[in-house]
């Protein structure tokens, strides 16, 4: 056999497996960062793969090499077409798409909802554009035979040169694999002292509620009891400037207190942000957040939180922790049914079925039952630790990170059931409920008159980023009409609050992390401190 066989081999094994892992060999380690990191089974499947892949590639090879010389153009071709076709949409379908998840700013919004949009345009159509690459190749062959072979010698280039990528990509895959230690919840509050402070805050972040849709221009027949009864008796921030587009820039900026468009990871999953000057790149420091602002002022912090591995970067300030990394944050080879709890033969199964099921019923690209389980398996453990930790005593500052109403949909807003359905509009009703049943937990404690409650969002609503995925309804055209209101959500109900009071003036939504930490501080102890506080940071 030729020793050319086995690289070409290796390249187009490699091109055929690449996609399902792609984020995780990124420099920015972002698809590492956001990961539990129980990549044994998971890296082992992928590697089974590629093995099985290279010795069938470098069997199929020998077989070409024995044809007749026409059928063999003809039978180069053909494979020179699949793999231009597989080049072009990986290209697309996951390059373009993941620098333009690394993006913060609010005015790359429309610029990203058009890529992603012609994205989602040729995930619907790869059946034909395969066949397309197929037959243009294929004619090229019958109309002008050196340009045919010039093509073919081309491709076997390129596939040659990516084979030598294996040489880095293996070794990287095996630190992933063995190299890295999982991130788990846990609580400490047992060997910790009751908090100093007599007061407690419960901050309930709802990821991607909309101030517009709840309290402005609510849809037609709905109503949000829990939300409303709580601005009505809360100070309440209407005009909020976000501070971006991403929950993984946001809340870290909300804790820092410093604007934070650009993250990255070590391969450890350490989070990197820009130093001050923006020239080099600095660890994040938890200590200088405001979980570290309650840790050195007694107030035993805790986290059940969503996407953010809150107990990798907060794990030296947090009392308590939990955390769910959410779907969207799962790598292709996780979409598509891999999982660390399957083994490696099993894992190494996903790939050659979803390959066979996507050529058979390519689908329309919306987000399986299988991930929408997913989903809700997420925030039914997220819910059921912030009870928890609402709960414990020995946590005085309590931070929860929810889920909702952040798409896919997950809830039937009129049965109040959770289910594989629903959409935006659906999810809103159930971050609502869901604030009923977390406010029924603050009630239920010893502590109740002495809670301070936070309410808030990351951001609002995206529309012209949703609008673009096949998930989106005709309801929620109609409801949006695809407009974007930024104004993300900000309310602080005190113990014993009964009346409620509106700021209208434009606040940047780091003021939450100058109101957060003067609670922490107890500079603000009431309504009336709250608004003295915000107007002389207007001043």
């Amino acid at each position: 056999m030729k020793s050319r066989w086995w690289i070409e081999a290796a390249g187009v094994s490699l091109l055929l497996i690449l996609p399902y892992f792609f984020p995780l060999i990124l420099p920015d380690h972002l698809a590492v960062y956001h990961h539990y990191l129980s990549l044994n089974s998971l890296i082992g499947g992928l590697l089974l793969d590629l093995l099985m892949l290279l010795l069938a590639g470098v069997g199929l090879l020998a077989l070409l090499h024995r044809l007749p010389q026409r059928a063999k153009e003809l039978a180069g071709a053909c494979l020179a077409g699949i793999l231009i076709w597989r080049m072009a949409s990986f290209a697309i379908g996951q390059v373009t798409p993941s620098v333009l998840d690394r993006t913060n700013d609010l005015s790359d919004l429309a610029a990203q909802s058009r890529i992603l949009g012609m994205d989602a345009f040729l995930a619907h159509h790869i059946q034909h554009i395969l066949l397309i690459f197929l037959a243009l190749c294929i004619v090229l062959t019958f109309i002008y035979r050196p340009g045919a072979r010039f093509v073919v010698r081309a491709v076997r280039l390129a596939v040659a040169a990516l084979g030598f990528s294996l040489l880095w990509i293996i070794p990287s895959l095996l630190y992933l694999s063995w190299g890295l230690h999982p991130t788990m919840a846990f609580d400490r509050s047992r060997s910790v002292p009751t908090p100093r402070v007599e007061k407690r805050v419960v901050w309930i972040l709802m990821d991607e509620l909309s101030y517009n849709l709840v309290f402005d221009h609510a849809v037609a027949g709905e109503t949000f009891p829990n939300l409303w009864q709580l601005r009505a008796q809360s100070i309440s921030l209407r005009n909020i400037e976000p501070a971006g587009l991403r929950t993984e820039r946001i809340v870290p900026s909300l804790l820092l207190g410093r604007q934070i468009n650009r993250i990255r990871s070590t391969a450890n999953g350490d989070l990197l942000v820009p130093d001050p000057t923006h020239t080099h790149w600095v660890h994040y420091d938890p200590a200088d957040t405001l979980f570290g602002l309650a840790q050195t002022t007694g107030w035993n912090p805790g986290v059940a939180g969503w996407y953010n591995p809150y107990c990798r970067i907060f794990e030296s300030v947090l009392t308590a922790c939990s955390w769910r990394p959410g779907i969207h944050v799962l790598t292709p080879f996780e979409q598509i049914g891999a999982s660390a709890n399957h083994s490696t033969f099993v894992n190494a199964l996903v790939i050659p079925r979803h390959y066979a099921g996507r050529l058979m019923a390519p689908g329309t690209g919306s987000t399986s039952p299988a991930l929408l389980r997913h989903d809700i398996r997420d925030y039914q453990t997220v819910m059921q630790n912030a009870q928890e930790l609402i709960g414990n005593g020995r946590v005085g500052f309590v931070f929860i990170h929810l889920p909702v109403p952040h798409p896919p949909g997950i809830y039937n807003r009129k049965t109040h059931q959770i289910c594989a359905c629903g959409n935006y509009l659906d999810n809103l009703v159930l971050a609502d409920d869901s604030l009923g049943a977390l406010m029924h937990a603050i009630q239920a404690t010893p502590w109740a008159g002495e809670t301070t409650v936070i309410v808030s969002s990351d951001h609002s609503w995206r529309v012209p980023l949703w609008k673009q995925s096949p998930d989106w309804t005709a309801e929620e055209q109609q409801v949006s009409q695809g407009r974007f209101d930024a104004r993300p959500v900000f309310l602080v109900h005190f113990p014993g609050q009964t009346t409620g009071q509106e700021i209208h003036a434009l606040e940047p939504e780091l003021v939450e992390h100058d109101a957060v930490a003067a609670l922490l501080k107890q500079r603000v102890q009431d309504a009336d401190s709250l608004v003295h506080f915000l107007q002389a940071k207007q001043n």
